[in-house]
């Protein structure tokens, strides 16, 4: 018996021993309820400046403890449609506060924290929002700092969450947490020991009244660090420095792409006038790009005070100072003199178009403009937003673009190949510039003078072209097309109001016009208001006179004398508007030789070449000429001739004084250039003495006058005046 027992005096210690060893390689699976108060304790240091930390720190896990609540069945949702249906925001408001945290009544936040944004103060709120994780079960314990000293006056909670990722066991197997503390910055939590010594513990900040933060990992000694900063803080936003103060609209967008933003919050703000003023700016990190959108528009779009400015940031934590851009802008131009207004062709109405805008270092190539309604014809307004501009394209996904000023202003009329360039210093500026001076135009107008087409083709008046004389006395031709009632033409230098010389060429003479330049045009009364009926004219040439002498008193012929003469004189060309004649009396003085037949030998008359006395002709002549053609007009004239020779010892010879009568057959004008004309006629001069002397019965010397017909031919040069 002896060594029976002595063998069962040293097997039962060992069996216990090895028990003993077993129940601790595999230990039972807690209840919900139970402690773990076996497992390590857990540290995790909230990185915090002074001023951010928290008064209260909730625990997300998914076993339940003690003090746990289940989130999905003891807390209510946000009532907000999800942006991501497998995420579920919860708000720590008065109800989910009193389960969260029993002893202490919610305190109501001020206005000062809403800064008047509608949305800015759901994002600010405290909230956590939770990813949902196949059939896991969220539960959340809650705490109070316990050094009240350092504690926050307003209440502040830290909503964290402790996961288990496994690689071997069951994910279903997650650590009871439990006796959850805050001292200060320091929370600690009793977690029972993990299964698998692999297996890791992840830590992250999902919300409260903090930003979300970046997983950690616990370490060996089970301590983590995890930064904490408050989910919104106040930001100075500063607009650009010629931005001006006033009132402003300020729109917070989330996301990258343009169409996908989420418009997270609008405020209303009074901007300093140094263009600054200070909002909330959200701590998140499930966006890569943060947008602060500040429009400022007057009523509308269509007023010329529209602006709106944008800067975005990346990182978790916005700039100290965040500054803006602009994003779009509205400016006005006020229309020169010189920019013409369009008139409607069938009701004769005129129209203002504004000339195309684009801004050439922002890269938009066209700003939408408008005719301003206190203005309509002397202003454009012009909105430039590139957000507009590509609606509907490729590039719609494409982030705003931002530009700075000053930047240039590429103006361009339409349909025509004026552009001129200005600098745009500020939003709503008011812009006057036009065409430089080298390359400005302006449009001849010939709405008066009604239907085009008759007007050119009238009978005796037909009209070719237009002489404009412009303002450095320069000419410029224009030819008239019968299609084309507006006629552009290159007038360097052309400056408002000038006056502007032009004279009509055609079948009939005009006079030159000065008209002054008016909305970048000058308008042309009707043709028939510039026509000359009056025009004094002076001319010289010469003439021949050709005698036919008629047989008297039976005597043989003499020999015909022939005279040269020299003739100058003036008339007044008269033609009455509509007329295709031409009136035109005239005064000529000829001066020249006059004829006469010597007493012969023996009483017989002398039958050689006649003997000549210097002689003076007044010529008292109307004309009447018919327009065949611009250049050509052919007719006749009637008049008077007075005579008489220069010398008075030559009355005896030739008489003291004489009178004929003169008609002239044909005459015909041809006027190359305006001023100057060729005239050649054929006249008859109806017996103009020609005296012959011969002695009487008595032996006394007498005068008999021939009975003859003279011939004349004229060559003028005519100068109208």
């Amino acid at each position: 018996m002896k060594p029976a027992k002595a063998f069962l005096a040293l097997a039962l210690p060992l069996l216990c021993i090895g028990l003993s060893a077993v129940a601790e390689a595999q230990p039972a699976r807690p209840k919900a309820g139970d402690t773990a108060q076996k497992g390590p304790r857990v540290t995790i240091k909230l990185e915090a400046s002074a001023n951010d930390s928290p008064s209260h720190v909730c625990l997300i896990s998914f076993q339940a403890a003690k003090k746990t609540i289940r989130i999905e069945s003891d807390l209510e949702p946000s009532t907000a449609p999800p942006l991501d249906p497998s995420r579920t925001t919860y708000l720590i408001n008065e109800v989910n506060w009193n389960k969260l945290i029993t002893k202490e009544p919610r305190q109501e936040r001020g206005p000062g924290d809403q800064q008047s944004c509608t949305g800015l103060l759901n994002i600010c709120r405290p909230s956590f929002t939770l990813q949902r994780r196949g059939s896991l079960t969220h539960f959340i314990q809650c705490a109070g700092n316990q050094r009240s000293g350092d504690a926050p006056a307003e209440q502040r909670v830290a909503v964290l969450l402790v996961d288990v990722h496994t690689h071997k066991s069951d994910i279903r197997k997650q650590p009871i947490i439990d006796d959850l503390r805050l001292e200060k910055n320091l929370v600690s939590f009793d977690m029972q020991r993990l299964e698998q010594p692999e297996d890791r513990v992840i830590g992250s900040i999902v919300g409260g009244d903090y930003a979300e933060s970046p997983t950690a990992v616990l370490s060996g000694d089970y301590k983590m660090e995890l930064p904490l900063a408050r989910k919104c803080q106040e930001h100075e936003i500063a607009l650009p420095p010629t931005a001006g103060s006033g009132h402003a609209n300020v729109t917070l967008m989330l996301g990258d792409e343009t169409p996908d933003r989420e418009t997270a919050a609008e405020c209303k703000q009074q901007v300093s006038p140094n263009g600054r003023f200070k909002m909330l700016l959200p701590y998140l990190r499930r966006h890569a790009r943060r947008t602060v959108e500040v429009d400022v528009r007057v009523p509308n779009r269509e007023s010329g005070r529209y602006t709106r400015y944008e800067g975005s940031w990346f990182d978790f934590e916005p700039p100290d100072v965040l500054s803006l851009r602009y994003a779009a802008i509205s400016f006005r131009w006020q229309r020169d003199c010189l920019y013409p207004l369009e008139r409607d062709a069938r009701t004769g109405r005129l129209s203002f178009e504004c000339p195309e805008a684009s801004l050439l270092d922002a890269g938009i190539d066209r700003c939408e403009g408008y005719s301003s309604p206190d203005h309509s014809f002397d202003e454009c307004v012009y909105v430039c937003d590139p957000r507009g501009e590509r609606e509907g394209s490729e590039d719609s996904r494409m982030p705003d673009v931002t530009f700075d000023l000053p930047g240039r202003v590429r103006f361009r009329r339409p349909g025509r190949d004026d552009v001129w360039i200005e600098t745009l210093q500020y939003g709503n500026q008011v812009l006057s510039g036009f065409v430089p001076p080298e390359d400005r135009h302006i449009d001849v107008d010939l709405s008066k003078w009604g239907n085009l087409k008759e007007t050119l083709r009238r009978p005796a008046a037909a009209i070719d072209s237009i002489i404009i004389r412009g303002p450095n006395g320069d000419l410029h031709f224009v030819k008239l097309k019968e299609d084309n009632p507006v006629v552009r033409i290159d007038l360097p230098g052309v400056r408002c109001g000038e006056a502007i010389g032009y004279q009509i060429r055609g079948e009939r003479r005009h006079e030159e016009v000065t008209v002054a330049v008016e909305d970048g045009r000058i308008e042309l009364e009707p043709p028939e208001m510039s026509e000359e009926w009056a025009r004094p004219v002076v001319f010289a040439g010469g003439s021949g006179i050709l005698t036919w002498l008629l047989e008297s008193q039976d005597r043989a012929s003499h020999e015909t004398p022939t005279e040269p003469l020299f003739l100058m004189g003036m008339g007044l060309d008269l033609r009455p508007r509509g007329w295709a004649i031409t009136f035109t009396p005239e005064y000529a003085f000829l001066f020249g030789p006059q004829s006469y037949y010597p007493l012969g030998y023996q009483d017989v008359a002398v039958a050689a070449a006649p003997m000549r006395v210097a002689y003076a002709r007044h010529l008292v002549n109307v004309a009447a000429l018919y327009m065949l053609s611009k250049k050509f007009q052919v007719g006749g004239a009637v008049g008077t001739l007075l005579s008489h020779p220069l010398l008075w010892e030559d009355q005896g010879r030739v008489g003291a004084f004489g009178v004929a009568f003169v008609t002239t057959p044909l005459l015909v004008r041809y006027q190359p250039l305006d001023r100057w004309s060729f005239e050649g006629a054929g006249r008859i001069l109806w017996d103009e003495e020609i005296y012959q002397f011969e002695s009487d019965f008595r032996g006394a010397p007498r005068a008999l006058e021939f009975e003859n017909i003279r011939f004349a031919f004229d060559l003028r040069v005519r100068f109208s005046i």
